[in-house]
């Protein structure tokens, strides 16, 4: 299952475009704090990735410079 294959591994990465992010989902596949780096599109409002980002994630937006 993904939720196995992410509690075994040493990084997990998650693609997901803006319009999933804010959004309540049907089921949950691993908390944030398994998450290593969210990569997202330019369409993602810093509104919605600050709490992300707050949480430890690294954010990496498709199309513009990161840091």
């Amino acid at each position: 299952t993904k939720a196995a294959a992410i509690a075994s591994s040493r990084e997990s990465v998650v693609l997901a475009d803006a319009s999933k992010l804010g959004k309540v989902a049907f089921a949950r596949v691993a908390s944030l704090d398994r998450i290593s780096l969210l990569i997202t599109d330019a369409a993602a409002v810093d509104n919605l990735l600050a709490p992300i980002r707050g949480a430890g994630l690294a954010v990496l937006v498709a199309g513009v410079d990161n840091p």
